[in-house]
């Protein structure tokens, strides 16, 4: 039997950011507001990811 291992939360921030240095470890917008876009964008991106990776559980009565 498989044993489930659960990462700590700070293992899933850890693997969160470094998704997010995968997109580009620096910001190309000028303006702070530019660059709150452009960081709202790449996490829009990666939850979208991570989304599609998520698998689908369907529970049977």
């Amino acid at each position: 039997m498989e044993k489930m291992v659960r990462l700590s939360s700070a293992k899933l921030v850890e693997t969160k950011m470094h998704c997010i240095k995968l997109l580009g470890d620096k910001i190309s917008a000028r303006s702070f507001d530019s660059q709150v876009n452009e960081i709202h964008a790449r996490v829009a991106v990666l939850n979208r990811f991570t989304e599609l990776g998520r698998p689908l559980t369907q529970v049977t009565p």
